[in-house]
This record gives structure tokens, sequence and C-alpha cells, in this order.
């Protein structure tokens, strides 16, 4: 009793713990942008996140208490660690693994990890990562390590190699990316010291390794998987060996399947596009090496039937080699389709002597496999499954359609046996497979001995003791039906004739007007059916019977005994063949002349019209004339690869047999012939180099003469074959120089130079030189786009690299890229020094030097000791001497961005001692004791200076004007935009000033109010321009239609539209800001100079 009591009490704590017994509870644990960090603390955890959007600053940590092994299961998490490698504890790792432990990885959905500076999942070498086969979805990892043991520049580096990675299913896509620091990353490694892994890859995977070499990883033999190497092209991935993938197959990647050895099953939810099978010769081949087996395989060319595939309607695409053969059917040849297709196809077209029954398909080999009956009666349309239960090889078949003639004439000697005779009459011209899965029922014949067996007439025709050796019989009837007793096609058997002597008389044999040209197969022999008529017409009369017979069959009523034959372009008379046996016939199938054709009567004899029916006419007849059979004209089509033609400036001319072939050889002929080379543009090699788009004209007559067996039945057709070829310029070979409008210019040595000023140069246009005399300017953000490296915001001097993409253009392959390398230079700065100060006391540094050329807004700190000494007999005249001068870095400087001179030699970074001479100290009080100014020795006077616009660098559309026009020296000068003229653009508006004639121009900044740009420290004559002011297209008339002028003391501003402006007085103070539309007038307005800005625009007005 007391051990059934423990054993409740144990199941009973058992329960409210949440456990079973003897397993670990199953933890789901979900990330948010408001919890990004989990800790796994149990042996099985399923992880999911909320929403899609990537979360920031995520990570996955293991913690459970004395677990070796986890399954964590991962459904579509978007995570990204962003941390900064040393900022704390683990930085940068998405999923972190810890030392001696063994993590079974299993995917679900979509996953992306993405680490900026340290492996995406953190993999001790003594640990392990399995992803497991039951993963179905895909997992993307992307850092400095996307799977390993290291970190990047500021890391650990002797974290030793990367642990091992097991891949058993799904799809994983590894990279790496340099860390910033120079660093190069890789898809799986350890760290800095250290970049080796243990990869193993095991069936039925899909892996894709970026930046990695192969020869650093351990075991590595990719068998039965699916992997993008480093080798491959961008987005191919490579089959090896059998692989049947069940998972994800990432939507830009195309496939090549490596050897003849390979196959790809697709499992019944992985679909593929004919564009992403790929040969090792490029994308969109349907015959590639190897094999694919898929449940679904849509095809982009040809012709559309509605179909039904799994549930989902839409459109089977049959290829290129669907064709109509004649008015009398139709064949699906070569047609590809996935397994379980549902495929409807119309009745095909036919005379009023034939009935439609359905389809059949027919395997390359000859075998049939299925019959297809029409599924709608009414319109006779036909819907069936393509016979493909489970993924079986995607390969061609004919599907071909079932006839049956409306009535049969039937004569056959008494006696005659027809069991296991081929000369048995067919009811329909099928495969044997194809009757069989069809019922056949005879009636309206009784007692004569003959029955059928599937769709042949069987046994021996007998007459009755009352038929007097003749019997005819009319309305004998056979029907067809679909196997389940419902019928589908009828024929009449009328006249059915059963003689005692093979009486026919046969006469007015004649050829008919068919054209005969080559097809592959005989133009006669084919008994029973209409197609028999495109060879010879026969009649045939029997006594005691009114009518005439038209359907007599080859080799049963007649055959061909001998004829002579002479291929085309042969010389001589020709070759006579015989026939061999009792009844076989020549055939009538290679292209030549057919002459002394004769015929033999098998059934009765030959005369020579009706009135000689009574005759006992001859066995044999000669035909008069002769049958010609016309070679078939072949063509040049384009190739797969021919359908995209391109050619890169300075590469290998294409082998152009590569991109046309020849097109229209039946099946199985032995014909061969060599493509000719093509005209390319006018003839000349200029398409070698010069990009562009060009004409590939391959000319059939050009082509020597076809070799091969079967050659003999062909000619070449004399239409050509005309392809596109894009010709582009090499990014590595192109000529790069920056264009007129850039912010850069070119060194002698191929450098981007230009002139440090405190901002971040954009290359703007630049011009190629892609070939002798080919130049042309492109666009940056437009035809190319740049990655400026490191040239940050905070630009300084220094040499750098950019990195150019070209985009869609006529000239450079797109994705194309060239390094570019930049160089800005240090700017010229010339330090000296006042001769005049305001006052001495308080005296710095800064008070006495000038420095011309500084970039606005760029303020050095100076340092030294002022030594100021009365000169004797001079009134406010010192000797000023600076010791230990120097120019120091400060927030917004710093002097290695620029080459300084003081006072005209190399500036002394360690510091110097500068003798200023005599510096006269300023008395406002005295009208004739001068500062003069910069002017050395000055004439005793203060010094004006005078402000210029400079109208032969300033734009159209822009009028500026000064706050005054000649400054004291010293002060201060304001610059106003008086006016942007009507028709202009201002938004990208620009100002520049210059301290002197020669001096740098330094752009303006504008100031506290609107259209207000400030000069300071004026020592020199001020110039001013304007730029980048730009006339606007005709057609916007509303914006430019803006009107302020002044009148009788009021305001009066004008506006197309609403638009907000305001009314600033000099005094920086807004009076006014709203927004108007229409004419506005403005009172109460003091006399003086306003600034009035609307939208954009901004005006200077006097009131």
């Amino acid at each position: 009793m007391k051990r059934k009591l423990f054993t409740f009490l144990m199941a009973f704590l058992a329960t409210l713990s949440g456990a079973v017994w003897g397993q670990d509870a199953q933890t789901t644990l979900t990330i948010s942008s408001t919890n990004p960090t989990v800790t796994v603390t149990s042996a099985d955890v399923t992880i999911t996140q909320e929403g899609s959007e990537q979360i920031e600053n995520a990570k996955i940590s293991f913690g459970g208490t004395d677990i070796t092994e986890y399954n964590v299961t991962i459904n579509a998490l978007n995570l990204k660690d962003n941390g900064n490698i040393g900022s704390g504890e683990n930085p940068g790792r998405v999923m972190d693994i810890p030392n001696d432990v063994t993590v079974n990885l299993t995917v679900i959905g979509e996953n992306n990890f993405y680490s900026e500076k340290a492996a995406a999942i953190f993999l001790p070498n003594n640990s392990t990562l399995t992803i497991t086969k039951e993963s179905t979805g895909s997992l993307t990892v992307d850092g400095f390590r996307g799977i390993g043991n290291g970190e990047g520049s500021g890391g650990d580096e002797s974290l030793g190699g990367c642990g091992t990675i097991t891949i058993k299913g799904g799809t994983l896509i590894a990279q790496g990316h340099d860390d910033g620091n120079g660093n190069e990353g890789t898809s799986i490694g350890g760290s800095l010291a250290e970049a080796s892994g243990k990869l193993n890859i095991e069936t039925n995977t899909f892996v894709v390794l970026k930046n990695i070499d192969i020869t650093e990883l351990d075991d590595f033999n990719p068998t039965n998987c699916v992997i993008q190497m480093p080798d491959n092209k961008e987005n191919e991935a490579t089959v090896y060996g059998s692989v049947t993938l069940g998972s994800y197959i990432p939507q830009e990647y195309s496939l090549v399947l490596s050897n003849e050895s390979s196959t790809l099953t697709l499992g019944q939810n992985v679909f593929i596009t004919k564009d992403r099978l790929a040969t090792k010769e490029g994308a969109g081949a349907i015959s590639w090496d190897g094999k694919l087996n898929a449940y679904q395989l849509t095809l982009e060319k040809g012709e559309q039937m509605n179909a039904e595939e799994r549930g989902t309607e839409h459109n089977v695409t049959i290829p290129d080699k669907f064709q109509v053969n004649d008015v009398e059917g139709q064949s699906l040849n070569e047609t590809y389709f996935g397994a379980e297709s549902r495929i409807t196809i119309g009745a095909a077209s036919c005379t009023q002597s034939h009935q439609f029954i359905g389809w059949y398909r027919q395997e390359d080999n000859g075998t049939t496999t299925d019959v297809f009956l029409p599924t709608d009666n009414t319109t006779k349309s036909t819907t069936f499954t393509a016979p493909m239960g489970t993924p079986s090889g995607i390969q061609s078949a004919t599907y071909s359609p079932i006839w049956a003639e409306s009535n049969h004439e039937i004569f056959v000697v008494s006696g005659t046996s027809w069991d296991n005779n081929e000369d048995s009459p067919e009811i329909i011209i099928v495969p044997d497979e194809v009757a069989s899965k069809l019922t056949f029922e005879l009636s309206g014949i009784t007692d004569y001995g003959v029955s059928l067996s599937q769709n042949k007439l069987t046994g021996t025709p007998t007459l009755k003791s009352t038929d007097n050796g003749l019997a005819i019989l009319h309305n004998v009837k056979v029907i067809i039906k679909n196997g389940e007793d419902t019928q589908i096609g009828e024929v009449t058997l009328d006249p059915f004739i059963i003689s005692e002597t093979a009486s026919l008389k046969i006469y007015d044999v004649n050829t008919t007007n068919v054209d005969h040209i080559y097809n592959g197969t005989s133009h006669n022999d084919i008994r029973g059916a209409y197609e028999s008529r495109h060879l010879l017409t026969l009649k045939a009369k029997q006594e005691d019977y009114d009518g005439d017979f038209t359907a007599l069959y080859e080799q049963v009523h007649y055959r061909i005994k001998s004829y002579t034959y002479k291929a085309i372009g042969t010389e001589g008379e020709g070759t006579k063949t015989e026939a061999t046996g009792d009844k076989e016939t020549l055939l009538i199938t290679k292209a030549g002349t057919y002459s002394n054709i004769v015929l033999e009567a098998l059934t009765g004899t030959f005369v020579d019209g009706t009135d000689h029916i009574s005759d006992a006419g001859t066995t044999e007849k000669t035909l008069t004339g002769s049958i010609t059979v016309a070679q078939k004209e072949l063509s040049l089509v384009a190739t797969e690869k021919g359908t995209s033609v391109s050619y890169t400036v300075g590469s290998t001319e294409p082998t152009w047999s590569k991109y046309a072939k020849i097109d229209g050889i039946v099946n199985g002929d032995e014909v061969s012939g060599t493509i000719p080379t093509p005209t390319i543009g006018d003839g000349t090699d200029a398409w070698k180099k010069t990009p562009g788009t060009y004409n590939v004209t391959f000319n059939p007559s050009s082509m020597t003469t076809l070799t091969g067996d079967d050659a003999g039945n062909y000619k070449m057709g004399t239409n050509p074959l005309q392809l596109t070829l894009t010709v582009k310029g090499d990014a590595d070979n192109v000529d790069i120089q920056p264009g007129t409008d850039s912010e850069w210019n070119m060194l002698n040595d191929g450098t981007f130079s230009h002139v440090y000023d405190g901002k971040k140069p954009n290359i703007g246009t630049i011009i190629i030189t892609v070939a002798e005399d080919v130049t042309e300017t492109l666009t940056e953000n437009e035809d190319f786009t740049v990655d400026y490296d490191n040239v940050g915001v905070d630009v300084k001097e220094g040499g750098y690299t950019a990195t150019i993409t070209f985009e869609e253009n006529d000239y450079i392959t797109t994705g194309d890229t060239k390094e570019v390398s930049l160089n800005i230079s240090a700017r010229p700065l010339n330090i000296s020094f006042k001769d005049k100060v305001a006052s001495i006391d308080g005296l710095t540094v800064a008070d006495l030097v000038v420095a011309d050329n500084l970039v606005n807004g760029k303020t050095p700190k100076y340092s030294g000791t002022i030594n100021a000494d009365v000169v004797s007999g001079k009134n406010n005249v010192y000797h000023i001497t600076i010791e230990g001068f120097k120019m120091e870095d400060s927030d917004t400087f710093k002097s290695t961005n620029y080459a300084t001179k003081v006072n005209g030699k190399d500036y002394n970074v360690d510091g110097e001692n500068i003798d200023l001479g005599e510096v006269t100290e300023d008395d406002d009080n005295d009208p004739n004791h001068g500062h003069g100014g910069n002017t050395p020795g000055g004439d005793g006077k203060i010094d004006y200076y005078n402000m210029y616009v400079d109208t032969a660098a300033t734009c159209d559309g822009v009028e500026l004007s000064f706050s005054k026009n000649r400054v004291r020296e010293g002060n201060q000068v304001s610059v106003y935009v008086d006016k942007i003229l009507e028709g202009y653009n201002a938004d990208d508006m620009k100002l520049w000033f210059k301290r002197s004639l020669y001096g740098y121009w330094e752009e303006l900044e504008e100031g506290v109010q609107p259209g207000e740009y400030i000069i300071y420290n004026v020592y020199t004559d001020i110039y001013v321009k304007a730029t980048d002011v730009e006339k606007n297209p005709t057609g916007i008339e509303e914006i430019e239609g803006v009107k302020v002028y002044a009148q009788d003391g009021s305001l009066y501003v004008y506006t197309p539209k609403q638009m907000p402006i305001w009314i600033v007085s000099m005094t920086g103070a807004i009076v006014r800001h709203e927004e108007q539309i229409g004419l506005h007038q403005y009172d109460h307005l003091n006399q003086g100079i306003y600034i009035v800005r609307v939208g954009e625009q901004v005006f200077k007005i006097r009131l």
C-alpha cells in the first residue's frame, strides 16, 4: 500500500509541475522589439517573433542548467544585433552558442540573422550546430562570420577555430562581410588568426556559401546537395549528385545540374520555373545536363491551353515545338508537363469522313501510356491528368488524336483468314495499347465467320450456300465505347463484300495533286486511312455491285512492285528497286524522283476503264510520269543562348555557332551543317570597339553542303536569321574622368582630386571613354551610384577609394563596378598679421591674425605669448612680437587639412617667434590717426574697402546688393538677394565670396534672416557671386507669377496660389507671417528696407 501511495504522489507532483514523467517541458519564446533578447533554459524550445520587421539589438543565448544538447525550432525570425565589438558582453552575436554544447536547429519559414561586426551565429570550436532534416524553411546568416568563432577588429583574436556544422535539411545561405576595418569576412570561419571550420553537408539540402576559401574547410565534400560555391556565378547554385529538395529554393537562384549523373527532384510543395534552370553555358535551356524530376515545371514559350494543376486554375504552357500537322489532326509534340498537371484541349479538326475520338500520349520511344477521351461530348474537349502521380522525369512526349473513319469499304475473298493477320482491316488506326483501352462492338453481320478483336476484324469470312459465290452486305456497324458502356463513336462498314473469287477490277489509277515534301515518313502504305490518298487514287468495281470501291488497301489489294529512284542533284537515270516477298510494297519516303512505278494487283486485276470491266485485265500496271518528293527546307533559328547575345569590348569574340542552330530535322535523321559566320552591323569590325546595339545576321545561303546519311532529304532555306547583339564596355578597362560640372579634378596619375573645403564632394558626373573616340557623360544616381568608402560628413585631407557601380546604360554592363582613387588635397592657407588693432588692452593672438582662404566656419585656436613695447616718440605705436606662435586644432579646425604659410613661409608646427614690427593702436577720436588696414606702412587714415558683385561669374536670374557699398576695415557687410527674376528657380542657389580679386571663393551660409548673408572681418575688397539659379522649363506659370512691390507707402504681395510669406525688417524682426493667395496689401509699416520671402523666393523692398 505504501508503494502505491508513493507512486501516486510522484505522478500527482509531476502533473502539478507541468512536466511529463521522464521528459523536459516544451517552451515557446517570443522575441519582439520591446523584448529583443531571449535566453534558452530548456532542452526543447520554439522561438517566434512578433511581426515580420527586422528587430534591432536581438540576441538568442543559452543558459540551461546542466544541458549540453538543445533542440531549437525557429520560425520566421528577422533579427539583427548591431552591438559594437568591445561594447559589452558577447556583442554582435545574434545566436550565441556556449562551449561544449550541441544545438539541433529546425528551420521553419524564412529566417534572417545579421551581425554588424561579429558572427551571426557564434559557434566555439568545441560546440556543434546541426540544421535538422525536419527543416523545411531557409536561414540566411550574414556577419563578419556568418557562422563561426570570430569577431572583427577590436574583438577577441584568440577565439580559435569554428565548431562543427552539420546540415541535414532546409536551406542555408551563409555569407560574410568586411568588419569596416579592412578585415575580410567569411561565411564560415574562426577568429582573425584562424579562419577554418568543419562543415558536413548531408543529402537533400540547399546551401549557399559566400566569401569563403573552400580549401580552408575540413572534410568538405559536396555530395547529393545543392550548393552555391564561391566560383559559381552570382545567384547560381550547382546540383551535386542526386538530390530531393523538400525545402525552400530562394527565388533569386538559378540551378545548374553539374553533370549527366546529376538528378534534382523537387518535392510536392517546391516550385521552379524554366528560366531558373541553367546549363553550364547559361540560364534558360530546357536540355540541361542531368535529369530533373518535379511535380510542377512552368514553361514560358509556345501555345497556351487551359489547365487545372493541383486544384489551382492556371495556364499550362506548351513549348515552341507545339505544331499542327494537317487538317486531319494535330499533335502536341515534345510537350513537358509536371506531375499531376491537368490539361484541357479541344477537339482536333477533321473532315466529314472522320470522327474525333480522343487523344493518346506516346513516349519518345514509341510506347503509349494513356488514352484521354472527351470529358465534354458537346464540345468534344478532353481533360486529362498527365500520367505522373509522383515526381518523375520531365521528358518529351507526343499527344496525338484518335481518328475513326465514318465509313469503311470492305472487300474480302471468302476463306481468307484474318486471325492474327497484320492485313486485318482496322476500325481505327492507333497503336494496340490505345485500342486495348476502348471497347468495340460489331453488329449487322452474322453467320459469316467475322468478329472483332479490339479494333480489328478477325476470323475467316465464309459465304453461305445461298450466296451463290457473292455476299454484299450493307449497314454493318462497329460501335466504339469508352470501356464503361458509353458510346463515343460509330463506324459503318458499307459495302461489306465477301466474294468467292478475287474479282475486283481496279481502274482509274492516278497520282494525287498533293505536294510531296520529305517528312521522314512514307507517302504510301497507310492502309485504310484518309492519308492513303495522298499518293494514289484508285477505283474498283465488283461484278454484281453497282458502286465503286475507293478505299483500297496497299499490301491488301495492290502494292508497288518496283520503281526507279533518283536522288535530287545526282546525275544519271537513277537506280531500279524491286520489292521482295509476295506482298511487300516499296515505300516512297526519301526526297527524290520516283519513275517507272510498277503496281501489282493482289486482289483482282487492272483494267483501262469502266467499259472494260468484263476484261480479264492484267496483274501489273506501269504508271505514266513520275512522283517527286521534294527536299524539306531547313532554317536557322536561335538557340536558347542566342535569345540574348552580348559582348564586352576587348574580350574574346563570341563563338557564333553557339547562338544559332539548324531547325527542322526529323527526329532520328543524321544531318549536320556548319553554322555560317554572321555579318554584324555594317560588316566591319566597328562593333568590337564601339558599344551599342547591332544586328547579327546569319545567312543560310553561305552555308557549306549539308552532311550526314540523310542530308539528301534536306536543303537550307534562304531566310536569314537575325539576332540582336548588345556591346558594352568593360568597367575594368574603361577610362573615367570627372565631368565638367563635377566637384573633382583629374590628376596626371588618374586620381580624382579635390581641394579641401570642409564638405563631402560628390562625383556628380563622369566622362567615360569606352573605346577609341567613344565617350559619354554619365550622371550620378541616374547612370551610376557611388560608394564613397569612408568619405564621411567630417571630410578631411587624404586618400580615399570610391566604387562606382553602373546602372542601366548603353555603354557599361549593368552592375559592373570600377574603383576610383580620390585625393582630397590640403587647402592653401595664408596667415599674415595686422599692423593696426583696436586696443592693446586685452589683445589676443587671434586679434592679430589675418587668415586668408580659411573655410567658412572653421576656426583654429591660436596660441603664443604677446610682447608689446611702446615705440619711443610715436603715439599709440607698439613693437609687437609673438613668442611660440601656434595654430592648434579645434572642434571645427584640423591643421592637417591645410597647407599653411605664415608670412609667406611654411608654417612651423612646433611653434615659432613672429616679429610683427610696429602696430598702431586705433584712436577713433583722432580723425588723422588711421590704421591703414592691411596695407603695410599705412597712410595714417582708416581704410575703406569696396564691395563688388562679380557679374561675369554670377548666373542669370538673380539680383544681389550690399548693406554698404564701402565698408570700414574690420567691420562686416551683409549681402542681400534682392530678387529672383520671374521664370527662374533658386531652390539650389548658392552664394560665394572672396577676399580680393585673386582670393579663393568661399561659400556663404544664409544668416538668421531669410535672404541675408554676412561677411565678417573685412580687410580687403570683397567680391560675391551667385550660382545654381536655373531657368524654369516653359509651362510652369503658377510659381513664377509671384509679384512684390511698394506703392504709396504700402507693401503689395501677389501669389498665384496659397503660399507662406514672411516680411522681415532690417533689424531682424518678423513683422508679418501668414499664408495668402491673390493680391494682398500690407499697411502701417515704417519706412525702410524689408526682406520679403514668398515660398522659396526672396525679395528686398524699400518703403
